[in-house]
């Protein structure tokens, strides 16, 4: 049987590039091969057709699209969510030569920097690949133009736009591919179990950066969600407490609209149509008015507090309710951000330390999020690098200054440091909070410290270390 057809796996989905076919001694272990392609270990295969993954790998596609929407726009996800991605867009980043020592790879490394600087709206461009936090998977699509506005020929990212991470198909060779309309013919275009989609080739996908979120496996017997190999988002891992925390809050509001005012209750005479027509059309045609008409017969002894009465409801139980809906929606929280108390208050006990053990600390979720952005981001840099730079030298690495302290822990270190002993070189310092050393004697702003004793290594004769000043008693003198 051919390779590619039926169920013998392609040459790509044994893990080799499928336009370069293997040569004999030269690749590596077990000759460059998986030892077995990923989408054999399940008890089935989905879309053996098409070769791509199925598209309702997480919880929350497989049960509702409609939900899965709606969970994009709940502020209770969003507010969360926009908190981790924000501090990791904002990191300051560069990118480092692999030799600090070659004057031309320091030089390339600069003019990487400055390309990427003018990506227009760069920092939202680092937030979109974010997204992936939520959806498993999200891509960002290129267009890169020549640019002659500094006097020499640069390629430059003119424009981007973000590509939602449910658009983004894989086939089971890991080739990507993104979900297009029918009318859209071009080549790469295959039919998929959602509708077309254009698969990139290997020059292609150099326009194209996906950021993969935590990369699981699936259960043998789940081949649907064999699809998380290729991201896992928080979506589907708290989707079903978004669903019952929805429907309580559905049943809640339910419950305060029929009686959260209470109830009326309007007398009429037994078994008087009319009567009752009229009580009908006083009392349910102004609702909604602070002021209702009743019609009553004083000849027969009527008051209002007999014809009309207001019953009030115990809306305790939607207290419960709202308990319960408050009670997951910190549940949620807590699973976005990967952490509890480390930045929320919380009553624990007089000397408890619950928060500074409960979860990850906001540093440690930074770091973890900023080096997993790393990946699509020194696939731009080497796109970059390779159209930029001369050819035979090395491409630098981009990375995140994640570990890059604030002014008032880097003083308190070096405080701590110098008492203990140590000696502090001031070129750290002065790297740790940003400050340039003065060049060609331009004005600098410095603070005069007052002179000390101890300050010159010794102390003056006749100046004393503490006490009055004055002479020695003399010996065998009378202290007074």
């Amino acid at each position: 049987m051919a390779l590619g057809t039926g169920t013998t796996p392609t040459m790509g989905e044994f893990g080799l590039d499928r336009l370069k076919p293997p040569v004999d001694g030269s690749l590596p272990l077990n000759g460059g091969l998986w030892t077995m392609p990923h989408y054999e270990t399940f008890v089935a295969f989905m879309n053996q057709a098409t070769r791509t993954y199925w598209w309702s790998f997480d919880e929350a596609l497989h049960d509702s699209t409609c939900n899965a929407n709606a969970m994009w726009n709940d502020l209770t996800i969003r507010d969360p969510l926009s908190s981790r991605q924000r501090p990791v867009a904002l990191l300051e980043w560069n990118i480092e030569p692999l030799n600090q020592g070659n004057k031309l790879e320091v030089a390339c490394a600069a003019k990487l920097t400055n390309v990427l600087k003018d990506i227009p709206m760069f920092q939202q461009m680092k937030r979109c690949l974010l997204d992936a936090m939520f959806f498993g998977k999200s891509g960002v699509q290129l267009l890169m133009k020549w640019d002659y506005s500094l006097g020499y020929k640069r390629a430059i990212i003119s424009d981007w736009y973000p590509v939602h991470g449910d658009k983004i198909v894989f086939k089971y060779d890991r080739t990507p591919g993104i979900l297009v309309n029918s009318t859209f013919q071009t080549s790469g275009v295959e039919n998929t179990e959602r509708g077309p989609a254009k698969f990139l080739n290997m020059v292609e996908q150099d326009a194209l950066l996906i950021h993969k979120f935590e990369p699981e496996d699936s259960q043998y017997y789940n081949p649907q969600s064999a699809g998380l190999v290729n991201g896992s988002g928080l979506r589907g891992r708290i989707y079903w407490w978004w669903w019952l925390r929805t429907n309580i809050q559905k049943y809640m509001m339910n419950f305060v609209k029929k009686v959260g005012n209470g109830f009326l209750l309007v007398g009429f005479p037994s078994g008087n149509v009319l009567a009752k027509k009229a009580a009908q059309n006083a009392i349910e045609g102004q609702e909604g008015n602070n002021v209702i008409y009743a019609p009553i017969d004083v000849s027969k002894g009527e008051t209002l507090d007999k014809v009309i009465m207001h019953v009030p409801t115990n809306l305790s139980g939607a207290d419960f309710q709202w308990t319960i809906i408050t009670g997951i929606n910190e549940l949620i929280r807590q699973a976005i951000l990967g952490e509890g108390m480390t930045t929320q208050a919380a009553n624990t006990g007089l000397g408890s330390t619950q928060g500074d053990q409960h979860g990850m600390t906001a540093d440690e979720r930074v770091k973890y999020d900023s080096n997993d952005l790393e990946t699509p981001m020194n696939k731009l840099v080497r796109v970059l690098h390779r159209y930029n730079s001369p050819p035979g030298v090395p491409c630098g690495r981009y990375t995140h200054l994640a570990d890059k302290r604030q002014p008032a822990e880097v003083m308190q270190a070096s405080q701590f440091a110098m008492q203990a002993g140590m000696v502090v070189p001031q070129s750290w310092v002065q790297d740790q909070l940003g400050i340039p050393s003065p060049v060609n004697n331009e004005p600098v702003l410095a603070q005069v410290q007052p002179m000390q004793p101890t300050a010159v290594g010794n102390t003056p004769a006749g100046t004393p270390m503490a006490g009055s000043s004055g002479p020695a008693p003399q010996q065998g003198a009378p202290q007074q």
